[in-house]
């Protein structure tokens, strides 16, 4: 599933941030309240991180969002997309996600993120 590699790296990416802001997982896990597993899972993309957990990090962690997905923007793109062994539906999915994703990040708007997160959940249903 093309989600679960992407998952993965941005894991990796958390792991990399944290450790060069010299945080532990434990000191990471308090900051957020959770459990330091839930950390690990994060780093080692086991577990999706909510929207709203990035948000803080990205803020604990003094790196804009954009900093975890880094590498999903660089030539380990096409690398991670022929990797997949996916259908062409499901690139092409994965490859719009990542363009809703890098838009919503720059809306700087509350509001406007808020109304395009209602737009999505109607559209979903």
């Amino acid at each position: 599933m093309p989600f679960k590699k992407m998952d993965q790296m941005i894991g990796e990416r958390l792991r990399y941030l944290r450790n060069l802001s010299e945080y532990s997982q434990k000191d990471l896990a308090a900051l957020l309240n959770v459990p330091v597993d839930k950390i690990k899972n994060y780093e080692n993309g086991i577990d999706r991180i909510p929207a709203d957990k990035l948000f803080d990090m990205s803020a604990i962690l003094n790196a804009p969002i954009s900093k975890f997905f880094d590498q999903l923007e660089s030539s380990k793109t096409s690398k991670l997309l022929s990797d997949l062994n996916t259908k062409d539906n499901d690139v092409e999915l994965y490859e719009r996600t990542l363009k809703l994703i890098k838009l919503f990040i720059d809306i700087k708007d509350i509001e406007s993120q808020d109304l395009v997160i209602s737009l999505v959940q109607k559209l979903a249903k």
